[in-house]
């Protein structure tokens, strides 16, 4: 007689992963675990629906990272919201042109024009869509640019176009990075802060940036819609090779500031390109784009 034997039944590997996963997360060194869990936080609040905003990004001084700093956050920005996510530029230096275009040619003075804030001949009500508004201010991989070639002749944004064309270009990038001139008695500096919902405030790391943000936030404090208190960040660039002590990434300082570290990366005033950064910097900017993001309502 033949005997039927039962095939035992298989043992699910849900749990078992689960299990090893557990496992796997108690082995971790705390910090570790604690940067995990800050990425994934940093993830989930960069891919939710964003409050439109505008983000203005200021400083004292040439040189000092401000265009770079602009740049780092309009990329990751959109990086989570894709298109949405706009990069003005309204200097005549061209920093943020260099740091975010990977080709020639600036976007200014066609997409002005067709807003008819720029020259006489604007284009005709509803003329003007996204289609085409994607083709004039993708210069690059990363976010929209609004920006003016230094090499060519595009003028940038002047202080009497910031407004209409910052109105006109929200209906279809709702999240603005703009990067301003230094302060100085430029006019759209004025222009830009008058509409904006946070500040970033760019300084080198060094003595004296104490001094420096306090200056910085008297000088811009009568120009904001709120309290400076309620939507200045600082930001500190190194420039030594120094790192936070043991590795870890850059993270508030008592000021409440952010250090942004001296990345290889980042140097040369070249494009920047995401995955080229140091884990450091990439964490450094999101945690800035996540706080700044959570005050805008």
């Amino acid at each position: 007689m033949t005997e039927y034997r039962q095939k035992p039944l298989p043992v699910s590997a849900g749990p078992l992963l689960r299990a090893a996963g557990r496992a796997a997360w108690r082995a971790l060194d705390p910090r570790v675990a604690a940067r995990l869990r800050a990425e994934w936080t940093h993830s989930a609040t960069l891919s939710a629906p964003l409050a439109p905003g505008v983000i203005a990004v200021v400083g004292p001084d040439r040189g000092a990272g401000r265009s770079t700093v602009a740049a780092l956050l309009a990329l990751a920005l959109a990086r989570h919201q894709s298109s949405r996510v706009l990069a003005v530029e309204t200097g005549h230096g061209g920093g943020l042109h260099r740091r975010l275009a990977t080709r020639p040619g600036g976007s200014t003075t066609a997409v002005l024009t067709a807003l008819g804030v720029r020259g006489d001949a604007g284009a005709r009500p509803g003329a003007v869509g996204r289609r085409w508004l994607r083709e004039q201010l993708t210069l690059g991989e990363g976010p929209m640019l609004l920006a003016a070639d230094p090499a060519g002749t595009d003028r940038p944004l002047t202080d009497v176009e910031y407004a209409p064309a910052t109105t006109a270009l929200a209906r279809w990038f709702p999240t603005r990075v703009v990067d301003t001139p230094p302060l100085t008695s430029d006019p759209v500096v004025p222009a830009v802060l008058t509409r904006a919902d946070q500040v970033v405030i760019v300084l080198p790391d060094g003595p004296g940036h104490a001094q420096k943000s306090a200056r910085c936030r008297s000088w811009i404090a009568p120009l904001l819609p709120r309290p400076v208190e309620e939507v200045a960040v600082d930001v500190r660039v190194r420039r030594d090779g120094a790192t936070a002590p043991g590795g870890r990434p850059a993270a508030p300082v008592d000021d409440g500031a952010l250090v942004l570290p001296d990345d290889p990366a980042l140097r040369g005033g070249g494009v920047l390109r995401w995955p080229l950064l140091a884990a450091d910097t990439r964490y450094m900017i999101l945690t800035l784009a996540c706080r700044l993001v959570q005050k805008i309502d």
